[in-house]
């Protein structure tokens, strides 16, 4: 399990993604503009480094993680 604490702009959804070195996605989900904490189910994913990325209004924020 893989836990993403994040905060989004007032009255905003995101769009919550993840990409392996390849670029390709290997996880992408809307967030609703309430939550707070995602915590992903990454069993199934490949051992590898992953980009996660959080979009909303315009703004992305990512970051790495190993797996």
């Amino acid at each position: 399990m893989f836990a993403v604490s994040y905060e989004l702009p007032k009255n905003k959804e995101g769009i919550l993604t993840i990409t392996n070195q390849l670029g390709e996605t290997v996880y992408k989900e809307k967030r609703p503009q309430w939550s707070s904490i995602c915590n992903i189910n990454v069993s199934k994913v490949p051992k590898g480094v992953y980009l996660v990325t959080l979009e909303s209004d315009g703004k992305r924020k990512s970051v790495k993680f190993v797996k």
